[in-house]
């Protein structure tokens, strides 16, 4: 087995945040700032917020009732990503915190457990970005179907899409790639702090197989076994943070 990288789990997570802006390069970091603000105001911010208004425009309550689900998982998802924006230095920590944990395996049960660790955190994310895209897959299907001009979501904008086609194209290519980005955040928010967790309980187990093994090592003296101990101490308190 090779060193322990544990911190592959997490690498779809750090994609995402990269294409979310939420995680930027060491280079063109004011070309990126650029694109995240944009990206943000215009989905993060702006989708819901289009949905939101259009509720008050709504003749019937049961409109009202009807739309206000969609429209609170809209802005639930932005809500969470304006957390993860507040969050970046503490989500940053995490890949310092992992690369600590990671050099101190040196057992090849430790190794390929965590291995295991990976592996079933891969799958985790698979199966969530499988269901994810399903929907993104079907979300243009009433459009299609629909016996009228509408829009993909009730929303509300400043401009009349129903009597200009040229208006209608570019509002329902937003709403469409809008709510791709809405799922490509909510699958974000879904599996990170699972995921995370995961690897978390990985790294508890090996870390109680190291105390485990404390002791029986005889070429150790009293010394290295202490210093062993406070190093456990020390990993379980980085565990915590």
């Amino acid at each position: 087995m090779g060193k322990a990288n544990s911190y592959r789990a997490l690498k779809t997570t750090w994609i995402a945040l990269r294409i979310l802006g939420l995680d930027p390069p060491e280079r063109y970091k004011t070309l990126y700032q650029v694109y995240s603000v944009f990206l943000n105001f215009t989905v993060t911010f702006y989708y819901p917020f289009s949905m939101f208004i259009n509720m008050f425009l709504l003749d019937t309550k049961k409109e009202v009732v009807s739309n206000l689900t969609l429209t609170l998982c809209v802005l639930i998802c932005s809500i969470k990503m304006f957390n993860n924006f507040t969050k970046q230095k503490e989500l940053r920590k995490i890949r310092e915190y992992l690369t600590k944990l990671d050099a101190d395996v040196k057992v090849v049960a430790d190794e390929e457990y965590l291995e295991y660790i990976v592996k079933v955190s891969f799958q985790y994310f698979a199966l969530y970005a499988s269901m994810y895209g399903l929907v993104a897959a079907t979300c243009e299907l009433p459009v299609m179907f629909a016996p009228e001009r509408r829009l993909l979501y009730p929303a509300w904008f400043p401009w009349d899409w129903k009597k200009s086609t040229r208006t209608y194209i570019v509002l329902h290519l937003y709403q469409l790639i809008g709510i791709c980005i809405q799922i490509y955040q909510n699958l974000l928010n879904d599996t990170f702090p699972g995921i995370l967790m995961w690897l978390l309980k990985g790294h508890l187990h090996v870390l109680k197989s190291r105390i485990e093994r404390l002791g029986y090592d005889r070429n150790l003296s009293a010394d290295e076994n202490y210093n062993e101990l406070v190093a456990c101490i020390e990993r379980h308190k980085l565990c915590l943070e």
